[in-house]
This record gives structure tokens, sequence and C-alpha cells, in this order.
């Protein structure tokens, strides 16, 4: 005789308990990975734009290492004993604009300033005016400040570079 093997009541698969059960801990899992990857986010777009401000200052000192040393670009104003330079960043225009717009939003102000002494004495700037053949060194100091629009504190970023020339 065959024995039928439907009538014993087992039967396979999961049950709807099993596979809520299943859910809940995955559920679990899911949840507690969720701040892993908010963090990734925030520090991914923190890194960019600190890498984004770095290289705004970066190439601004790199144009005025470019100038001839006693230029215009690069001496203050006679009288003065530092040349500052401001200027914005559009968020509109997604470019360095100066003087700041009064409608648009500014994620950024870049101030460089032009110092200039000389050998026999490098702590006290000299003005502009002064003779060239007596000026031997200029500073250069770029910083960049962020406006805090995307940071939850509103504090910004700001790195400052600063790099030397010589005659």
């Amino acid at each position: 005789m065959r024995a039928d093997r439907s009538t014993t009541g087992i039967e396979a698969g999961f049950s709807l308990i099993e596979v809520l059960v299943a859910a809940v801990i995955l559920l679990v899992i899911a949840l507690g990975m969720v701040p892993l990857f908010t963090r990734a986010i925030t520090s991914n777009v923190e890194g960019f734009e600190n890498t984004e401000v770095s290289n705004y200052a970066r190439s601004r000192a790199e144009e005025y290492l470019q100038y001839p040393f006693n230029s215009a670009r690069l001496t203050p104003d006679p009288g003065d004993d530092v040349l500052e330079v401001k200027d914005f960043y559009s968020q509109d225009q997604q470019a360095w604009v100066s003087p700041e717009p009064a409608d648009e939003v500014v994620l950024f102000t870049r101030t460089t300033q032009v110092r200039q002494y000389g050998i026999d004495d490098l702590e006290t700037p000299l003005a502009g005016g002064t003779p060239p053949t007596a000026v031997h060194l200029k500073e250069i100091t770029v910083t960049i400040e962020g406006r805090g629009i995307n940071d939850a504190f509103g504090t910004g970023k700001k790195i400052t570079i600063r790099t030397l020339k010589s005659q």
C-alpha cells in the first residue's frame, strides 16, 4: 500500500510569522545603518566644499605670483601698508564678482592682501610709494570665508593661504 503524503499536515515553505520576523530583523539592521549613510553623505559634501575653497584660494595666490614684482596689482597705494582686494562668489552667476551683489546669494568672500617688506626689516610692512629698490619681498595672503548658507550652524568654511614673492 502507498501512503498519501499530503495528509500528514506538514507543508514545505515559510509561514507568515517567519516572514514577518525576518522582515523585522532586516528593518532593525537597515535602521541601524541609516546614520552611517547620512554621515557619509555629509562628509562627502564637507570634503567637496573644503576642496573647492582651497582651490579658489590657491588659484588666486598663483594668479598674483604670476604678476611682475613691481606690478600695480602687487603694490599698495601710496601711504597704505597693505593692498586689499575683495571679491565675492555669486551663487547665481557661479563666478567671482566685485563689488558684492546686493540681490544675489554670495557663497564665499575672498580677500587678497599684499604687503611689501625690505630685507632689513621683515616685521614692518613698507608703505606704498616706497622706492622699488627698497622693496625686496612681497607677502600675498588669500583668505576665503564661506557664508555658512549650507551649514546647520552657519559657521561656513575659512581658509588662509600665505605665500612670498621676492625680486
